[in-house]
């Protein structure tokens, strides 16, 4: 039974490598077609620096992984390169949350300069605006 559930991580590490690739690959291809801006907001700038900040701290938090005394489940040994590749996983998503939730913060801070009438405001123009474009997609399909 050990033996199954130690394959089954094997199974989902890789599951999980080969969706990051693949998203990263779809995601680059994506932005490299356009002109890199949306709005005034540098979008593939932003996106391959997000891609560069991820894909380093999955290489270091592989690299600085915490294995050094073999560990033992279900009276097996856990390979040491599977503990890396879960500490690189946990690690990982633990400090693109923290940067996310600081990412966040920061933003509503800048946002909070504004008052909360101006706030109102570019909401409902923003919203009045999309609900515009679906109503002209919707007149252009039919």
């Amino acid at each position: 039974m050990a033996d199954i559930l130690i394959i089954l991580m094997y199974v989902t590490m890789l599951a999980a490598i080969i969706a990051t690739a693949w998203s990263v690959y779809h995601k680059t291809r994506l932005v490299g077609r356009t002109s890199g801006k949306v709005h005034g907001i540098p979008v593939r700038r932003i996106t391959y620096t997000i891609i560069a900040v991820v894909a380093t701290v999955m290489a270091a938090s592989f690299a600085f992984a915490d294995v050094t005394s073999p560990q033992h489940a279900h009276g097996s040994t856990v390979s040491p390169l599977l503990m890396r590749f879960s500490n690189m996983m946990v690690l990982t998503i633990c400090i693109t949350l923290a940067g996310t939730t600081a990412a966040v913060i920061f933003s509503l801070y800048r946002s909070a300069r504004l008052s909360g009438r101006e706030i109102l405001k570019q909401l409902v123009y923003d919203f009045n605006i999309t609900r515009h474009r679906q109503k002209n997609n919707k007149s252009d399909k039919a």
